[in-house]
């Protein structure tokens, strides 16, 4: 009964996300128990210390009551049976638990109503918490864990921060940064096919955008302006220490590395675009072209109140043809937030009456490489006319026959290698 896991978070109330965040750890194979001091207005305490930086925090109950300044950060956890409490309770008074969920391999744990006075008392029975803990792993045992894809074993973890929102983010290999961004509906894991050969001579990052995975969900569909979204790229690469990065992007991934080109060129070293037209040439056939219209009925059913209500994680898994990723798939759309995936639709997809837009071109100032899969029924090939117009530098434009929206997938080592050849050129 040593080496369980506690986080101790400030600044954040999201229940759910927490949840996800434990869950993301027993998946791994950590006891955890997190403990979350709110006041009575359900605001995290700020008095309670915050564990540092690293995801994860080993204390060892054998050793006493943690200290409320002990540096949780010091040891890695052993790999454990994959169960985990979440207690939440008032930092003044802790009348009763929030509530209990289900972990991956363990069973749901109930506490009793809480007769717990103040935080530090609550520290004082953390190894209590531990036993029960260790018996229901003990018992169950993660019977249903899902295999790790080979990707996930080889990459690192990471956070960036962007004015409160967390971007969470792997990396893999050493160089020059390649940041790379999915689509809808989709996480980091849509690269797993690229990664590796282009980590051979550059930094690979794969981000979950936000409302996605293990990337914070901040409600409103104001918080996914197209500005932030570019913005988070932003901090990812100043997480990574770099001032430039390759950007890479696929679907809305796509749009944000286009939108990241033109208005951050001094960061953009170079520009690969996956099944996503220019936002221009978007734009003049959503005016002009019925067929694109008739494509775009989908997007425009996402832009209505309450359509999130329809999605469902299994849903999204449609287009995954991969055996093994589907199941990592449907673990990362549980994690995610349905409202937020629909809410780049709301805040950035064009609306009916849909105008060609004439306002002043602002050029791309790198090379700029496109992939396009020709099968692709969203995305019409017809907006791939006229692109190099956007671009100051030269434009590499490969289309895919046989391949549909998902091109990173339905050709994957095609276009691994059409990457790392231009790439190296």
């Amino acid at each position: 009964m040593h080496s369980t896991c506690f986080e101790l978070y400030r600044m954040r109330t999201d229940r759910h996300w927490l949840h996800q965040k434990l869950v993301a750890f027993a998946r791994h194979g950590y006891e955890c128990i997190v403990l979350l001091a709110v006041n009575d207005k359900r605001e995290v305490d700020p008095t309670i210390p915050v564990c540092p930086e690293k995801p994860v925090a080993a204390c060892n109950p054998d050793r006493g009551t943690p200290s409320r300044h002990s540096d949780c950060g010091s040891r890695r956890p052993r790999r454990g049976g994959g169960a985990g409490v979440l207690l939440m309770g008032s930092a003044a008074s802790l009348r009763r638990t929030i509530w209990s969920e289900r972990v991956p391999g363990g069973k749901v744990v109930e506490l009793p109503e809480h007769p717990l006075r103040k935080m530090n008392t609550v520290l004082s029975c953390f190894p209590v918490l531990v036993s029960l803990c260790f018996a229901m792993t003990a018992t169950g045992g993660p019977t249903n864990a899902v295999p790790l894809l080979e990707i996930e074993r080889q990459v690192t973890h990471g956070y960036a921060t962007n004015d409160g929102v967390r971007i969470h983010y792997v990396r893999l290999g050493q160089g020059p940064l390649v940041v790379m961004i999915h689509g809808f509906p989709d996480c980091w894991l849509t690269w797993r096919r690229q990664m590796p050969a282009l980590a051979q001579q550059h930094e690979v990052v794969a981000i979950d955008q936000r409302g996605y995975n293990l990337s914070d969900r901040p409600q409103g569909a104001e918080n996914y302006d197209m500005k932030l979204l570019v913005a988070d790229v932003a901090a990812v690469i100043r997480a990574r220490g770099r001032t430039r990065a390759i950007v890479v992007g696929h679907d809305w991934g796509g749009a944000v590395a286009w939108t990241f080109a033109m208005t951050r060129p001094e960061m953009t070293e170079k520009l690969i675009i996956l099944n996503l037209p220019h936002p221009r040439g978007l734009s003049r056939e959503l005016a002009n072209n019925p067929e694109q219209r008739k494509n775009s009925a989908y997007a425009r059913g996402f832009q209505q109140e309450g359509a999130h209500t329809n999605l469902t994680a299994e849903g999204l898994t449609f287009w995954i043809k991969d055996s093994a990723a589907r199941p990592r798939y449907l673990e990362a759309f549980r994690r995610s937030d349905f409202e937020a995936m629909l809410n780049y639709y709301k805040r950035n997809y064009p609306r009916e009456p849909y105008v060609e837009d004439t306002s002043p071109v602002v050029h791309v100032q790198c090379p700029v490489l496109m992939i396009h899969g020709l099968k692709d029924t969203a995305l019409g090939h017809a907006a791939l006319n006229g692109n190099w117009q956007y671009v100051d530098k030269d434009l590499t434009l490969v289309t895919v026959p046989e391949a549909d929206h998902w091109v990173q997938q339905d050709a994957a080592e095609f276009v691994t290698r059409t990457m790392v050849s231009w790439l190296n050129r």
